[in-house]
């Protein structure tokens, strides 16, 4: 299964504006939105709008509908209706799973680039390359291993003292005459086979 492409849809139209069967988009009301002029913007771009097909005036739902008075601003010349197709394509249940399969695809590349200072190849030509790209990839695996045993690890051992505790007898305190006086120590075993 491969990562499906998906664009975030910033700046999408309402929800109230849906596309009909020929593929035009339509206001609430039925009416098709069509191109009302083109402007430029501040940074010399050029956009269309597009707006309800006679306006909003006499329209029985302009008293409750959230597009009344605005307008629909796309780049001039795309096609208006591909910001709501990415919409509802964004928000479908065939593409709830594609999100979360490109995110576990891209992680491992920002984490490289944003924690580690991956930015270019040092090295030219394409063996080279692959060789550094590999070396990358394997720090960055040794990094999520060490981190899982470390996990791990500490998952076995809270567990493990766990069932130590609740398998040996309660330990009694110790009282001060048990306590062994003070005067020549001795060393343990262990080390006193090294001497």
């Amino acid at each position: 299964m491969g990562v499906d492409t998906g664009v975030c849809p910033k700046g999408a139209p309402p929800p109230e504006i849906r596309e009909d069967a020929d593929g035009a988009l339509v206001c609430p009301a039925g009416k098709a939105l069509v191109l009302a002029h083109t402007s430029r913007r501040a940074d010399s771009r050029e956009e269309d709008a597009y707006r309800p097909e006679g306006g909003c005036r006499g329209c029985p739902l302009a008293a409750g509908c959230s597009f009344k008075g605005k307008r629909l601003a796309v780049p001039a010349g795309t096609d208006p209706g591909a910001k709501a197709r990415n919409r509802d394509r964004w928000r479908s249940q065939a593409f709830s799973g594609a999100a979360s399969r490109r995110r576990k695809a891209e992680t491992p590349f920002a984490h490289l680039r944003r924690h580690d200072g991956f930015e270019r190849f040092r090295r030219r030509g394409r063996a080279k390359a692959q060789t550094e790209l590999l070396l990358w990839c394997a720090s960055y695996n040794l990094r999520k291993l060490q981190k899982a045993l470390a996990e791990r690890s500490g998952r076995l051992a809270g567990a493990l003292l766990h069932l130590l505790r609740r398998l040996s007898p309660p330990q009694e305190r110790r009282s001060p005459e048990k306590v062994r006086p003070p005067g020549r120590k001795t060393l343990p075993a262990s080390l006193a086979a090294c001497l």
